[in-house]
């Protein structure tokens, strides 16, 4: 009989399973919370790596020089002829933008999934969300940092004012540019790493 107690006391259970273990509990909780951390801390790089980018945006593009007429401001000189080169330079702030972003984005794709280096699911995931966020951080910096929105300032301007053209993006199917290029470093790594040297 005692035999058979101290048989059936034991942790094993049908189908294989078994008792976690207090040691095996804590190591998930402690595995768990490096996780999110290093989740954080991807997400804050990229937030950190979207405001520079809006600064180095900014810096990069160079404005037009419109006038205003009828309190609406025109990609035009003082005599109303169209300049070309203005026109040219109200859509390169979106050009330098995607280029930026992307750059941006396939370099830190690529290191956060080496510093989530087997968990390709929370990779994604984190990678996903922080890249969005550094897509409009960069718009928004780029935008403030650059001249006030023509328009505006020309209803309370003279007839004739010259004023710069703002920093904002033709489309915002550019933020796009920013978790594509994100994706692409993310996925290059994993194609580059073979699946065992990817597992901790």
């Amino acid at each position: 009989m005692p035999d058979q107690l101290t048989h059936s006391s034991s942790h094993h259970y049908p189908f294989g399973s078994s008792l976690a273990q207090p040691g095996d509990v804590r190591r998930a909780r402690a595995g768990l919370r490096a996780s999110l951390l290093q989740a954080l801390g991807v997400v804050l790089v990229f937030l950190v790596a979207g405001a520079a980018l809006g600064w180095v945006w900014e810096r990069w593009w160079e404005p037009s020089t419109g006038t205003v007429f009828r309190k609406e401001w025109f990609p035009v000189d003082a005599e109303g002829r169209y300049d070309l080169e203005a026109l040219r330079n109200e859509f390169a702030g979106t050009a330098q933008y995607v280029v930026l972003a992307l750059g941006g984005g396939v370099v830190l794709g690529a290191l956060s999934s080496l510093a989530l280096l087997g968990r390709e699911l929370l990779a994604l995931l984190v990678v996903l969300v922080a890249s969005v966020l550094a897509a409009v951080v960069m718009w928004q910096v780029g935008a403030v940092l650059g001249p006030a929105d023509p328009q505006e300032l020309a209803r309370t301007a003279g007839r004739g004012t010259s004023l710069p053209s703002d920093l904002s993006l033709d489309s915002l199917g550019a933020l796009v540019a920013w978790p594509l290029g994100a994706l692409v470093g993310l996925a290059g790594v994993y194609f580059a790493l073979p699946l065992g040297a990817r597992e901790r």
